[in-house]
């Protein structure tokens, strides 16, 4: 990717996101400058769209990812980090 996913409306930290239809993210220290720099931060319901895992099978979940692109598997995680 050529940038952070900075996508949804902020919320502050103190509160939770919701299955509500909205993408619901936070900005590192509730400032809105850092979602700019950083991208947002995501629950982890929240990032899968409240679906199930796709348990290790590549591609099969996109999430609130943008189309042509998943989230990341375990697998794939540990294969950046090598």
């Amino acid at each position: 990717m050529a940038e952070n996913l900075n996508i949804g409306d902020t919320i502050h930290g103190t509160s939770d996101a919701n299955d509500n239809g909205t993408i619901e993210k936070y900005c590192y220290n509730d400032d809105l400058s850092n979602c700019d720099t950083y991208g947002g931060l995501y629950q982890w319901d929240e990032m899968m769209q409240y679906q199930p895992s796709d348990s290790g099978n590549l591609g099969t979940t996109q999430g609130i990812c943008p189309d042509g692109w998943h989230v990341p598997t375990n697998s794939e995680w540990d294969e950046l980090a090598e």
